[in-house]
Parts: structure tokens; sequence; C-alpha cells
């Protein structure tokens, strides 16, 4: 039985869509303290930012963060803050 090496991790610059959108929402470690729900809500984050999902909260319930120490809306207000904050938010 023969076992394939693992995939190669592709890391992205410090002015990457996503490596901003990922670090922008890794600062909320203390709201989310699971690093896997922080990156699952990152990931739904991004389809939101390519239109893929209508809304923040929309993204927050797909990744459904239970860890979360606060409520859904009140995670989307903070996000939708540290988002505009970091020169991330969706411009419609």
């Amino acid at each position: 039985m023969t076992t394939k090496p693992p995939a190669e991790i592709n890391y992205f610059d410090a002015e990457n869509l996503t490596k901003r959108l990922y670090s922008a929402i890794d600062e909320f470690e203390n709201i989310i303290p699971v690093p896997n729900e922080r990156n699952r809500l990152s990931f739904c984050l991004s389809m939101y930012l390519n239109n893929e999902t209508d809304s923040i909260l929309n993204a927050i319930m797909q990744a459904k963060p239970s860890s979360s120490t606060i409520d859904y809306p009140e995670l989307e207000k903070l996000i939708a803050k540290k988002l505009e904050e970091k020169g991330i938010a969706k411009t419609v």
C-alpha cells in the first residue's frame, strides 16, 4: 500500500483579498474560539463577497459557528464593521 504525500499549502501574500479576509475574521478569536469555525466563516464570507450568497447574516448561518459567544445578528454587525475597517466591504 502506498501513501501519497499531502497536498501543498498555498500561502497568499498579505495584500491578497482572501488573506485579508481570513486575517480579519481571525481577529474574532475571543468571540469564536474554535479556529476551524473561524475558517469556515471566512470561507462563507468569501462566498458573500463573490455574490454566491446574498448577505453577511446568511453567510454566518451557513457557517454555523456554534462556539460563538454572541448571537448571529450581533456578529453580523461586528463583521460588517470589521470588513469596512479592513477595506474588504462589498461594493454594491
